[in-house]
């Protein structure tokens, strides 16, 4: 019997700066379950390498609300746009890389 690994991507945003004064940081991190992508979580400052606590980015997709600068600069850990989540915060993020809308 084949069972197929279903993986989660979902984004994490630190709750607050950094001390070294880079800002906040924010990463995509692949999960095995759904149930992983809850909470908080440590991620690497994208300035010192220090050690961030990070929440998941709840997202809903809103095909009317266009993914913008609003998005992608937020602090918050819920999105509401045309992304779902996947570019929230992701001007903090040390790749800055972007997801386009679906």
């Amino acid at each position: 019997m084949n069972t197929t690994q279903i993986e989660f991507t979902v984004r994490f945003i630190s709750i607050r700066d950094c001390k070294c004064g880079i800002g906040r940081t924010s990463t995509l991190i692949t999960c095995a379950s759904e149930l992983d992508t809850l909470g908080d979580r440590r991620i690497e400052c994208r300035g010192c390498g220090g050690k961030l606590w990070a929440r998941s980015v709840l997202g809903v997709v809103s095909e009317h609300v266009l993914c913008g600068a609003k998005c992608l600069a937020s602090k918050g850990p819920t999105c509401d746009c045309s992304c779902g989540g996947e570019n929230h915060g992701a001007s903090y993020s040390a790749s800055n890389q972007v997801t386009h809308a679906r």
